[in-house]
């Protein structure tokens, strides 16, 4: 799951009584004052001293393609290609977060379509996608905080990945003779169903300004209508600019194999994603 997380600085300023003594005695004095927590810097998005949750919200665009292999045959479309044949689409994370705890919803929703025509012959092509990804997860390494903000953070997930699909293609063939009706044929296509996930996300801090994250997960497993199987993989490098506003840049895979209608589906789709998050 893709979020870029913020930096808020802590610092607690300690006043010391002056008093005889030495400036290492006042020094001292002063350290023993001042906890490990206050000493440290919180590498968490718009997280306070007195705020154990936050919750963010990322659009971000992923230049995918396609690969399709159904039927013995195979069917492959760069990002370009489908940028041409696209008409509405949107990509979002949410994402809320309370201490070791996250939640996440991921979204995606693709409509395709184009018509052409070869000679008197009208063809005519559309395609419909939803992909909703719901997660559960817990840091069970989280050094990542006030008192490591150079530490890793390493979070367990569970989710569910529901999937919609839908297309349809018209051919239109005009008469041989004048006076007759066009011929009409059209196929339709599609399904819907739920894949459940398992799998992780890690986080690494580089500097006080970037970090480097890395997820995936498996799942589907042959239940019931679900996917034989289904898996994701990808990784991002975030951008700290402000407590509140973030961007990321990295790579990410989606893939499936199912049985549909006795026919073996696998659906590959992959490349490069830019996110903007925004913290609250």
């Amino acid at each position: 799951m893709i979020r870029v997380t913020l930096i808020l600085t802590l610092c607690c300023a300690v006043s010391a009584v002056a008093s005889p003594g030495t400036l290492e005695d006042d020094i001292a004095h002063v350290l023993a004052r001042t906890t490990p927590t206050q000493q440290g810097i919180t590498r968490d998005v718009g997280l306070r001293k007195d705020k154990n949750w936050y919750a963010s919200v990322t659009p971000y665009i992923w230049f995918t393609g396609f690969n399709v292999e159904t039927g013995g045959e195979t069917v492959s479309s760069e990002f370009g290609d489908v940028a041409a044949l696209a008409n509405t689409g949107m990509m979002i994370i949410g994402t809320f977060e309370w201490k070791r705890w996250a939640f996440g919803a991921d979204y995606t929703y693709a409509d395709l379509g184009d018509d052409a025509q070869i000679d008197n012959v009208k063809t005519s092509f559309g395609f419909r996608q939803h992909i909703l990804h719901l997660i559960a997860g817990y840091a069970i390494l989280d050094h990542g905080s006030k008192k490591n903000p150079t530490g890793v953070r390493l979070r367990l997930q569970v989710g569910a990945r529901y999937w919609d699909t839908s297309g349809s293609f018209t051919l239109t063939i005009p008469p041989l003779l004048p006076g007759g009706s066009d011929r009409v044929v059209t196929v339709d296509g599609g399904g819907s169903w739920w894949d459940l996930t398992t799998g992780f996300s890690a986080r690494w801090p580089l500097n006080p300004k970037v970090d480097f994250r890395l997820w995936g997960n498996v799942g589907g497993f042959g239940i019931g209508s679900s996917s034989d199987y289904t898996w994701e993989a990808g990784f991002v490098t975030s951008f700290l600019v402000s407590r509140w506003f973030g961007f990321h840049v990295g790579y990410r895979m989606l893939q499936y194999s199912r049985d549909s209608g006795g026919t073996d589906t696998k659906l590959t789709m992959q490349g490069p994603i830019i996110g903007f998050t925004f913290v609250f």
